[in-house]
């Protein structure tokens, strides 16, 4: 079960990032000329593309699944984010849905606990064809 959340947590601390790259991105577009623009452009690229390797750590732990089903609470320091550098001001819609996504994430998470992920290698090469 140990190795279940450490996966779980990765794939909380890599939605994150992946998330975060994206308002790094538009805080790099949105910058003053000579304030480092581009290396903010350029370090949210970088966290863009750590995708694969997060997918792959937290897969020496548990199934990809336990990962995966963590991906919409990147949404949260996302939105911190746009809030403090973006200056974004949310309307009641967006955190809404917002509030919606992280629920059917807890949802995803908690279903994961409590039925397990069946193993790779038990399926039917011949079915999955």
């Amino acid at each position: 079960m140990n190795h279940i959340f450490l996966a779980m947590v990765l794939g909380v601390t890599g939605t994150s990032v992946i998330h975060l790259s994206k308002g790094l991105m538009a805080y790099g577009l949105r910058s003053e000329p000579g304030t480092g623009k581009k290396a903010v452009y350029l370090l949210g690229v970088l966290f863009n593309f750590s995708n694969p390797l997060w997918v792959v750590i937290a897969n020496r732990f548990a199934p990809t699944p336990y990962y995966t089903s963590m991906y919409g609470f990147g949404l949260l320091p996302l939105l911190l984010f746009s809030r403090v550098f973006l200056s974004h001001r949310f309307t009641k819609a967006e955190l809404t849905s917002t509030g919606f996504i992280v629920t059917g994430t807890l949802f995803l998470g908690l279903g994961q606990l409590l039925n397990p992920v069946p193993s790779l290698y038990s399926s039917s090469p011949g079915f999955v064809l």
